[in-house]
């Protein structure tokens, strides 16, 4: 009997993840639009992956909510969070970074100059003569998984990215002004200033506050929208 190609199956799996990270990237630009179809063949032509490994990148996302599948339909770009749904995440992330930041050693101890940065350029990118919304997303999200992984919780970590990825997608879909970004980045600088002071307990106080009115914005804008 033949032994399994490790090789072959080393190659499905860097050819799955190249796919994956590809495919994460669209969706989370909004270049995949929610409810759009994905036509397997068409992507393993964009992508230049067979659709064995592209099927298992799409079963990545599934598990992450960013895709579904429907039988004998296929896949399709899961649609947008709804309200509620909105505030049940955000609860959720309230929970995660709420406990990472009172881990022993975590973000009072050692990513403070990391977050402050990306407060830097998150006010940069507000002050410039049009705001580059992607950019203050990414900016955004780096502040917020650098204070997961200041938990040392890789677990942890990997949930948190799965749950963040679907406030990207609402930000971009719905469209956020510069009032919001500003209000939304004075509310990095408070945390980052409790956590510069020790104040952990302060710190989580802003932290939920921040994510609260995250939610609340999402939720009001995307009302708007419907």
């Amino acid at each position: 009997m033949d032994e399994p190609d490790e090789t072959s199956h080393l190659s499905r799996s860097m050819l799955s993840d190249r796919a994956y990270e590809a495919l994460h990237e669209r969706i989370i630009n909004l270049e995949l639009e929610p409810g759009q179809r994905l036509n397997i063949d068409r992507l393993s032509r964009e992508l230049g992956v067979s659709p064995t490994p592209l099927r298992d990148a799409l079963r990545r996302l599934a598990d992450e909510d960013l895709v579904g599948v429907q039988p004998f339909k296929g896949f399709y770009v899961a649609p947008l969070l709804d309200i509620d749904e909105i505030h049940e995440l955000a609860e959720v992330r309230a929970l995660i970074e709420a406990h990472s930041v009172e881990r022993p050693g975590g973000a009072a101890s050692g990513t403070v100059t990391d977050l402050r940065k990306e407060v830097e350029l998150m006010d940069g990118l507000i002050e410039a003569d049009e705001l580059d919304l992607r950019g203050f997303n990414g900016a955004d999200a780096r502040f917020h998984t650098t204070l997961v992984a200041s938990a040392g919780n890789p677990m942890l970590e990997r949930t948190y990215r799965k749950l963040n990825a679907h406030v990207q997608i609402a930000r971009l879909f719905i469209g956020r002004g510069r009032v919001d970004a500003r209000q939304a980045n004075d509310e990095h600088r408070r945390i980052v200033a409790a956590l510069t002071e020790g104040d952990l307990t302060k710190a989580r106080a802003e932290l939920t506050a921040h994510i609260q009115g995250v939610a609340d914005r999402l939720g009001h804008e995307g009302e708007a929208v419907t």
